[in-house]
């Protein structure tokens, strides 16, 4: 099967800041995603991730700065142009006291969608169809970010943004929700999402911008930013019944190679920077 994805950049920023009185929330923020791909916006609460996302979709307008999705300006989104977007922030906004298909088929009414059968189709997509006469009230955390899912999905939309979407769920809900991602993916859906989370971002994501403090930081493929910091490898060396640690292959290159000149060594292992660590290496913050 050919791969529906193309060069074409769905998302263009250039140079976008936005700021809330004396504080900058974005500075020269600029990149671009690509049709077809998962991009995840990587940072700790506060990095401006949220923010980023409402620039995106027009809830908020940048102070400075270019935007462009499908080529046009969020703000001058035609009633086609938001038809061809999905979005699933931090707040749901369900109706508690419908149903889950109730909640649906408001969603479906106000799209102009007729077909009201397709509610039960989605549900049954993320899991949820045995409790599609749940109010919404009554669902957990993990089936609500399911029924926002659901909402966001419900006209196929080319383009997702995702804000934190596993964030607080269990492990078994989160990867439910990854493997929907990335069957939407390979369908050549584009997905930004956002997350504190390198587990999941290395696990789904083509590419990642790690955000901090509202600046890029680094940008790429998880893969390619661990190699690029594999001067960082950590190796322990067991010597006996001695065991040794060095966080910097060529500045600790001299006391290795005694190490090894001596004899009695049992083991060598190392340890390649994930994303996390490199985070924490270039802005010495945690990602929690």
């Amino acid at each position: 099967m050919d791969d529906p994805r193309t060069t074409e950049d769905v998302i263009e920023l250039g140079n976008v800041r936005k700021a809330f009185g004396s504080h900058v929330v974005l500075d020269d923020i600029s990149l671009g995603v690509q049709h077809g791909e998962i991009l995840g916006l990587l940072g700790p609460s506060g990095a401006g991730k949220t923010t980023l996302i409402k620039i995106m979709l027009g809830l908020l307008a940048p102070d400075a700065g270019e935007v462009s999705v499908f080529s046009h300006p969020p703000r001058a989104f035609s009633s086609d142009a938001s038809k061809r977007i999905g979005v699933v922030l931090d707040d749901p906004c369900l109706y508690e006291r419908l149903t889950c298909t109730e909640n649906l088929k408001v969603f479906l009414k106000a799209r102009g969608i007729k077909d009201m059968g397709c509610a039960d189709k989605i549900l049954k997509r993320v899991g949820l169809d045995k409790s599609r006469s749940v109010c919404a009230q009554d669902l957990s955390k993990g089936m609500r970010q399911r029924l926002s899912l659901a909402r966001a999905l419900m006209h196929d939309p080319e383009l997702l943004f995702l804000d934190e979407p596993t964030s607080g769920l269990d492990p078994g809900t989160a990867e439910d929700i990854h493997a929907l991602l990335l069957k939407r993916r390979a369908t050549g859906v584009t997905i930004f999402l956002t997350t504190h989370n390198m587990e999941e971002a290395t696990k789904i994501c083509d590419r990642v911008i790690l955000l901090n403090e509202g600046r890029i930081v680094e940008a790429g493929a998880p893969r390619e930013i661990c190699a690029r910091h594999s001067k960082e490898h950590c190796i322990t060396v067991i010597q006996g019944k001695r065991s040794f640690r060095f966080s910097d292959i060529n500045k600790d290159a001299d006391k290795i190679c005694a190490i090894l000149k001596a004899g009695n060594v049992t083991s060598i292992s190392t340890e390649s920077p994930n994303l996390e660590a490199v985070f924490l290496q270039l802005t010495g913050r945690e990602l929690e």
